[in-house]
């Protein structure tokens, strides 16, 4: 280990335990006077707060067993690998809660089989926990700011591959405070490099492949980065055509690497799933009204139902309000010349199939709203990528076909990112983005964005 990256994980120790400490000793000063619903009174006799003594004693112990929780969900280990602007994450802060609540039940176990015959305040106990959370946390990310200030790690790197890839590999490196590139070459310059210089390398980066000449070196860097301490990435040939996260495991003795397209959060898809019902279901209620004037102006064929492609690749209908002449989809073929965007989608200023009043849903996107629907059957969420006509995916590049992995949505990123007014690569590259980063907070993101960007009504088509 690094000797910053072991100070910046001692660091991360005192203010934890400094927090959990404050945290008490707040909690006990302000338990007589207050209870957790502001302006109620309630009466609490400082007499039936533990004895300061035991107290003192309980405070430093409980702090102990915070630092060993978090020691469990490796919120010490600072990798090195990672953007510091993802350091602080959503992910960072929902493993600090959880370590929280786990730490604030673990009390209560310990206080119900130990020290059951005393007096202890549930309410005390969690005002410790928001206050541990509040002073935690804002420690943490004064920390990171301070550390991505003055305390940059970082790596000399060598990057060992061919001349196909090192112009991009090199690309990555160079954009990224924490590397400097020492080496860029092949195999046999590199062995010629590491005889003649006497400059420092941290850490090798090795594109492996199939041919003769890299295998026949392969060994003598790896004999080399054992010999000299350096850190070994062996990046596989095929990475190039796989978008997704992987992890190492050994299974019946046999060394494993698993890919996946998205994480397998699933805590994070519970809890998605859970949010896109409640919200269907709460809007679909809260709209009736405006749906029932919708049908009435439209009067007959008020829903357009269409062929879509879902998650897995598999076809589902999609619902929406009619916005089109009746007779769209046979006029389409005759207004193909005068599409305006690159790539399989098909979208054209002024189109003259849009109905007045359609103009008005498209605007607002009202008439994607009977896809609530669609969330509530399980064909799609409320944030994911847009789905799009079998033919047009027919036309996805491979990496472009990773959006199919997971359930298309009614607004998504690059929805909130210009919708029409984007280009279709610009577009997957959003949703690509997506896919390889959701979680809850950027749902959360999404889904405020997502009424402000309607109201101004930018980028729809």
């Amino acid at each position: 280990m690094h000797r910053q990256e072991f100070f910046q994980g001692i660091t991360r120790i005192i203010t934890d335990f400094i927090s959990v400490i404050f945290a008490w000793k707040l909690s006990y000063l302000i338990r007589p006077i207050t209870d957790l619903i502001p302006n109620i009174a309630y009466y609490f006799p400082a007499s039936n707060l533990p004895h300061i003594d035991f107290f003192q004693d309980f405070t430093i112990i409980s702090a102990i067993g915070f630092i060993f929780i978090l020691f469990s969900l490796f919120l010490y280990s600072y990798n090195t690998e990672t953007s510091d602007s993802k350091y602080f994450s959503g992910k960072i802060i929902g493993a600090y809660i959880w370590g929280i609540v786990l730490w604030g039940m673990s009390i209560i176990a310990v206080y119900a089989l130990v020290f059951h015959e005393l007096i202890f305040s549930r309410v005390m106990l969690a005002q410790a926990m928001v206050f541990t959370g509040i002073i935690g946390l804002s420690f943490r990310y004064l920390l990171h700011i301070i550390f991505n200030k003055y305390c940059v790690i970082k790596k000399h790197i060598a990057i060992i591959t061919s001349e196909k890839t090192i112009a991009s590999l090199s690309t990555v490196f160079e954009n990224n405070p924490r590397y400097n590139i020492i080496f860029s070459g092949d195999s046999a310059d590199f062995l010629d490099f590491v005889a003649e210089t006497e400059e420092k390398i941290t850490d090798i980066f090795f594109t492996d492949a199939k041919d003769k000449e890299t295998f026949k070196y392969r060994e003598y860097i790896k004999i080399i980065s054992a010999e000299k301490g350096y850190h070994l990435h062996i990046i596989p040939h095929h990475s190039q055509d796989f978008l997704g996260h992987s992890h190492f495991n050994v299974i019946e003795g046999i060394p494993v690497t698993t890919f996946t397209h998205v994480r397998q959060n699933y805590w994070f898809f519970a809890v998605k799933r859970g949010f896109d019902i409640f919200i269907s279901v709460f809007l679909l209620i809260l709209f009736t009204p405006l749906f029932l004037f919708i049908a009435l102006k439209l009067k007959n064929n008020i829903i357009y139902s269409s062929q879509r492609v879902g998650k897995n690749g598999v076809f589902f209908t999609i619902y929406k309000f009619r916005s089109m002449v009746l007779n769209a989809d046979k006029i389409k073929d005759k207004l193909l010349e005068k599409n305006h965007r690159e790539g399989p989608l098909f979208k054209i200023k002024n189109d003259p199939r849009i109905t007045k009043f359609g103009m008005f849903l498209r605007k607002t996107s009202i008439d994607e709203l009977p896809q609530l629907w669609n969330v509530i059957k399980g064909d799609m969420s409320l944030i994911g990528p847009r789905p799009h006509l079998p033919n047009e995916v027919e036309q996805y590049s491979v990496s472009q076909r990773r959006i199919l992995s997971i359930k298309p949505g009614i607004s998504g990123l690059a929805q909130v990112s210009g919708r029409s007014d984007l280009s279709f690569e610009r577009e997957m590259f959003l949703d690509s983005y997506y896919c390889e980063n959701m979680n809850i907070w950027l749902d959360i993101k999404i889904f405020f964005k997502t009424p402000i960007v309607l109201l101004f009504g930018k980028g729809s088509d």
